[in-house]
């Protein structure tokens, strides 16, 4: 993909990168669909990892190259280090250029774009809260992990 041309309206550029990265994302989203269906055995305790693992695996098939080189020149993430929550930066982004654009948000992405799992306090066996770092708020290290 070439690199952005200063003199291009910058709103071609965002429309362009909004079509990019929805594709980008429904593709994501469809393979979770087909895979999860056919995988209703995942434990729920791992379903938001084996969702974000089918997410990274669909962005790892496109050469992003060119789409990384066109958000970081509007000043945005460049998608480098999304491996932890991959739609939710791919969401986070799209929300960026919407407004960027200057275009109406789509009311559902708001309602989507959710704490990822991994991000939430949660308890380890022993019953300790921890964060997403695994480390107690109480002692700082947690065994069970």
């Amino acid at each position: 993909m070439p690199e952005l041309d200063p003199t291009t309206q910058p709103s071609a550029h965002v429309e362009e990168l909004i079509r990019e990265l929805g594709e980008l994302r429904a593709e994501m989203l469809a393979l979770e669909a087909r895979v999860l269906e056919r995988m209703p055995k995942v434990h729920p305790s791992h379903l938001a990892s084996a969702r974000n693992l089918l997410h990274y695996a669909v962005l790892r098939r496109h050469d992003a190259r060119g789409l990384q080189t066109k958000l970081t020149a509007l000043g945005l993430s460049s998608l480098g280090r999304c491996e932890a929550h991959v739609l939710a930066t791919i969401e986070s982004v799209l929300f960026a250029l919407h407004r960027m654009g200057g275009l109406v948000d789509d009311p559902g992405a708001r309602a989507r774009r959710a704490i990822p799992a991994s991000r939430k306090d949660r308890r380890c066996s022993n019953g300790i809260r921890t964060t997403c770092s695994g480390r107690s708020r109480k002692s700082g290290a947690c065994a069970s992990w």
